[in-house]
């Protein structure tokens, strides 16, 4: 593990990416002061949102310790987060109830000051039991599905039971909470009640890039799992049907696979539909292949469903990593009309009703490259608001400052 992590965080030196950068200027500018922190951040699903979380943290004034399976420290060295004094890794128990003590053994051994879990899919009694014994230090918990963690479905089974109350005294542990919109927040103190602090902490960053050949055929791309439970790929397939073979649009459906599922559809309208997947697809690919789009689809169900857990709306107590798929690259947004439309992205998100509807959007904007021109605009003005800068100074006070 360490042998892969140093060969990749040559490369990255070697490429001089921003992550190597801006890493090199904490090291040179911002030294430990009195009023450093020590900050354990553990992750062992989203790798976006710990990404995020450590790029808004790292500013040299802070040591961060980072708990996470070793894949997912590979993918955050390779994106550019690099170890050294600053950010280290410590790598976890193999075995999931394992984890709620490594974590707390963590922030005693590191002398933490703050611990943020970022996402807690497991274990939640024992994290809970975990986090009571560490007060008073502050604990940030990431709220991923608002009403699975505060209204969860009742299971009758022991095993449901222990679940139902490892997520109410899990939530009752912690100091505050971090989501991903600013809806999730307004659903946590209206409907809720929740009167501890709730940070509003986007899942990605706007990264700047040039802007593609406005005199392509129009692109889009529906980023993320390839998973028919998070995304409608009857959309698609309605939209390549009405384009093949001569509409000048190209769609690209770039991420990993659900095991078991891949419809022969995907395959059936070479030239106007190509799909990049597999049991993992590498950071580099994914991003390219959203940066060469002029829009980010996002073909979601009005209702999330999990057997078991309680629906989840998107842009209202769910967020969707498209959405920030979208923001991160400056791009405008398209989206079914009976998904809520996230307040970040109002401005450049384009709604549409049924089949039909999508089908007349998407000519009219391949045959219009003004409007796409000016769409391209719109969305990086609009990003501009999720840069480091912008969200750290937003941000930074109310995570490392007082309960």
């Amino acid at each position: 593990m360490a042998a892969n992590l140093s060969i990749l965080a040559r490369r990255a030196g070697a490429l001089g990416g921003s992550g190597v950068v801006y890493h090199t200027y904490c090291i040179l500018v911002c030294p430990f002061t009195r009023r450093s922190m020590t900050i354990v951040l553990y992750d062992t699903e989203h790798f976006e949102t710990l990404e995020t979380q450590v790029r808004l943290l790292n500013t040299g004034a802070h040591r961060l310790v980072l708990l996470a399976p070793e894949a997912m420290q590979v993918q955050l060295v390779a994106a550019g987060v690099i170890p050294g004094p600053f950010v280290q890794f410590r790598t976890l128990p193999s075995r999931s109830w394992e984890h709620p003590g490594a974590v707390y053994r963590s922030c005693r051994a590191e002398g933490a000051d703050l611990l943020i879990l970022s996402t807690v899919s497991f274990q939640h009694l024992l994290f809970a039991r975990a986090c009571r014994r560490l007060r008073p230090l502050k604990l940030l918990l990431g709220v991923h599905d608002v009403h699975d963690l505060f209204a969860p479905a009742r299971k009758f089974s022991l095993r449901g039971l222990i679940q139902h109350v490892g997520r109410q005294q899990l939530a009752a542990a912690v100091s505050g909470y971090i989501v991903l919109l600013d809806e999730m927040k307004e659903l946590l103190r209206k409907k809720y009640s929740v009167r501890k602090p709730v940070h509003v902490v986007p899942g990605s960053l706007y990264r700047p890039a040039p802007a593609g050949d406005p005199g392509a055929p129009l692109r889009i791309v529906v980023p993320g799992s390839i998973d028919p439970g998070r995304r409608s790929y009857e959309h698609v397939r309605h939209l390549a049907r009405a384009l093949y073979p001569d509409a000048p649009v190209q769609i690209t459906i770039a991420g990993s696979n659900r095991p078991g599922w891949r419809p022969t559809w995907l395959d059936e309208y070479p030239g106007t539909l190509q799909v990049i997947s597999g049991d993992f697809v590498d950071v580099d690919t994914f991003e390219t292949a959203i940066a060469g789009a002029d829009l980010v689809w996002a073909p979601l169900p009005e209702v999330f469903r999990r057997s078991g857990h309680p629906g989840e709306r998107y842009g209202e107590s769910k967020s969707s990593g498209s959405f920030f798929d979208a923001l991160r690259h400056g791009k405008p947004l398209l989206l079914p009309g009976g998904v809520p439309v996230p307040g970040v992205l109002a401005a450049v998100t384009i709604s549409y009703f049924d089949n039909e509807h999508l089908h007349y959007l998407v000519l009219a904007l391949a045959q219009n490259r003004a409007a796409r021109e000016r769409l391209r605009l719109m969305a990086e003005a609009n990003a501009a608001a999720l840069s480091l800068e912008a969200v750290r100074a937003r941000l930074l006070p109310a995570l490392t400052g007082g309960t």
